[in-house]
């Protein structure tokens, strides 16, 4: 599945909501939600999405959430978020590999 958006907000929403869903069709009850974007973590954390770009989905992750017996919603400095970055950055940039989980991208080697 690709989905498109120009908006980094919006695109660690989804990736928010899809991982919840893929949590929740696994069986998993127990979560650990990690982002360096202070304000989602803040909106999520008091369940009160604000942000116009990301508020519906928002709603959908905090919908999601009351479905696990036990969920949290952690800031993670950027530094120890490098990973994520890297892939946010390739994604963006059409840079992804379809193949990723079979050959691990050389560029996301040197961030591990």
């Amino acid at each position: 599945m690709h989905i498109w958006t120009s908006s980094m907000v919006t695109a660690e929403a989804l990736a928010c909501i899809f991982g919840l869903q893929a949590a929740i069709l696994d069986g998993w009850d127990s979560i650990i939600v990690e982002s360096d974007n202070t304000g989602k973590i803040s909106r999520l954390k008091s369940k009160s999405p604000s942000c116009w770009e990301s508020a519906s989905i928002e709603k959908d992750v905090i919908s999601c959430s009351n479905e696990l017996s036990n969920i949290s919603f952690s800031f993670v400095s950027r530094v120890c978020n490098q990973v994520a970055n890297w892939a946010t950055k390739h994604t963006k940039s059409l840079q992804w590999p379809d193949n990723w989980m079979d050959v691990l991208p050389a560029g996301l080697v040197n961030v591990l």
